[in-house]
């Protein structure tokens, strides 16, 4: 046997040797807990992520009047934040919300995400982000821009896939206006990102809302973001 075979045979022994440690091992390498109490990394594999049940399968007749004037009070553990609704400039998302909020689907959720300088979002009952109503609704164009303090429809990134989650700025966003120079942009097109505008707050903005916890749930946080009691609907 020549030098060179001997030694391409003692690699391919320790490769099988090395192979057969970590199998025999369970893969502990990445087998680990981030303190005492924490779950392993096959754990958590094994764990299913819960899928909530729908709340409804498509969404709401119309039970709002067009001509009217809609407030919302969100009532949350740190105050009230009261904003009016614009049903003229987007009846199917003020629709949307009044209903949700009517039905309680919103009672006891929390504000999920909170960017400094961005929004403070709402309206997943299971905090994640992920969470939905069942069904979704078509986006509206509008003139309205996402100046400071105005609610809008958090969506997926795609066109028509908002559903119950909505934000509330916390500065000036017009990157994420529907419309651009006065004509629709063209949502389809990956990366544009097109939010329906449909109220603004009125009330609670600076003693209520700035004071919200910053929480982003990409990042795993383990604590809950702050609570919303109900939201409260009057028409006038």
């Amino acid at each position: 046997m020549t030098y060179l075979e001997r030694k391409t045979n003692r690699l391919f022994i320790l490769c099988i040797t090395v192979i057969s440690i970590l199998f025999s091992g369970g893969c502990n390498i990445n087998d680990h807990r981030l303190d005492d109490n924490a779950p392993t990394v096959s754990e958590l594999r094994l764990t299913p992520t819960p899928t909530p049940d729908a709340f409804r399968t498509k969404p709401f007749e119309m039970r709002i009047d067009v001509n009217k004037i809609y407030i919302a009070k969100i009532v949350t553990a740190k105050g009230d934040i009261v904003l009016e609704l614009y049903p003229d400039k987007a009846p199917i998302a003020v629709n949307n919300f009044v209903a949700l909020s009517q039905e309680g689907y919103y009672d006891n959720i929390t504000f999920h995400r909170v960017i400094r300088n961005f929004v403070a979002q709402s309206g997943d009952p299971t905090g994640t982000g992920q969470g939905g109503p069942g069904y979704t609704i078509q986006d509206e164009y509008n003139d309205l821009s996402h100046d400071t303090g105005v609610i809008a429809m958090a969506n997926k990134g795609i066109t028509n896939s908002a559903g119950a989650q909505w934000y509330i700025t916390l500065s000036p966003q017009p990157f994420l206006d529907t419309m651009e120079n006065g004509e629709k942009k063209r949502c389809t097109l990956l990366g544009t990102h097109c939010h329906t505008v449909f109220g603004k707050v009125i009330e609670g903005f600076d003693n209520v809302l700035k004071k919200i916890t910053f929480r982003d749930p990409s990042k795993a946080p383990n604590y809950e973001g702050d609570l919303i009691k109900t939201i409260i609907i009057e028409e006038k």
